[in-house]
């Protein structure tokens, strides 16, 4: 993970639906999509990219950052 890939995401009204983030906490890191969001609540749904499952994610428990193509 360096600066050109992956920048902190600090409040969830930065998040749209369609992006691509990592959720992680410790040794957990799960990646995938912007679903939809509840800035709210402090939640985020994932669809995962190895699974294609549907995951909540909840920002006190994990930090979330978006992942740039390296392409773009």
């Amino acid at each position: 993970m360096t600066a050109d890939t992956h920048s902190r995401i600090r409040r969830l009204t930065d998040i749209r639906r369609g992006e691509l983030i990592e959720a992680r906490s410790g040794q957990t890191v799960l990646r995938g999509t912007v679903y939809d969001t509840a800035p709210g609540v402090g939640l985020v749904w994932i669809r995962l990219e190895a699974s294609h499952a549907r995951r909540a994610v909840q920002s006190e428990d994990f930090t979330l950052w978006h992942v740039r193509d390296h392409a773009a």
